[in-house]
């Protein structure tokens, strides 16, 4: 499966992502919280933006790439796969997804993926990737906040943050993974208000997004290396 993976990620891409290239390249893949951009948010302010700045200054010639639309889940994602990641010739890509995937649309009783889909959706573009030698970052999505969601919003969005988890290294995938949720949980128990780094209980503003770009920027340095 993998080198049949591989075949196909050769015809799209024409060439290695790994040859010589004076800058490296990051596709950011996700949603909402990826694009980032918002009331209360600036495009300076993103993730994305801080993180390409904090790179640059530990001397790494860095291009990161916001590929995050809101809305969308993993299927979404893959549907743009090809014009949103592979033809960009990525070396590493760094993906977030989860909170539109586990939503509960009113009226409905159940999520618009299940834990599954998600799971087939991530662990597919995970293994394209390795297959094509383009290094991965997954990332669990981040929670939604009191009180503007109660907590069964997060109880629907627990089974797919453990999904996040149990892909590293699965199927043919390697990826590594920064856990957001786990960090918002730990911030949460310590005694922060975490209404201090969402604009609306569920989008970091910008204290929320500089603690995603804190989380990346050492993990990222190690793979640059």
């Amino acid at each position: 499966m993998r080198s049949l993976y591989a075949a196909w990620l050769a015809i799209v891409l024409g060439s290695s992502p790994f040859a010589a290239a004076e800058t490296v390249r990051i596709v950011c893949l996700g949603d909402s919280v990826t694009k980032a951009v918002r009331p209360g948010v600036n495009e300076d302010q993103t993730f994305c933006v801080r993180l390409e700045k904090m790179l640059r200054a530990r001397k790494i010639d860095v291009e990161i790439i916001n590929a995050g639309v809101g809305g969308n889940t993993t299927a979404d994602a893959l549907r743009r796969f090809d014009n949103d990641v592979l033809a960009k010739k990525p070396h590493h890509v760094v993906m977030m997804f989860g909170l539109n995937d586990s939503w509960i649309d009113e009226g409905r009783t159940t999520s618009r993926l299940s834990v599954e889909e998600y799971r087939q959706n991530l662990q597919r573009m995970c293994v394209m990737l390795t297959a094509c030698g383009i290094s991965v970052t997954i990332m669990t999505p981040n929670p939604a906040i009191a009180p503007m969601y109660p907590p069964e919003r997060n109880r629907a969005l627990k089974p797919y943050v453990d999904v996040v988890r149990s892909l590293v290294g699965e199927g043919g995938a390697s990826s590594d993974l920064i856990d957001v949720y786990q960090r918002f949980a730990e911030l949460a128990i310590e005694g922060a208000d975490l209404n201090d780094y969402f604009t609306d209980g569920m989008h970091p503003n910008p204290a929320g997004q500089q603690i995603i770009a804190d989380m990346l920027v050492e993990p990222l340095v190690e793979i640059l290396k």
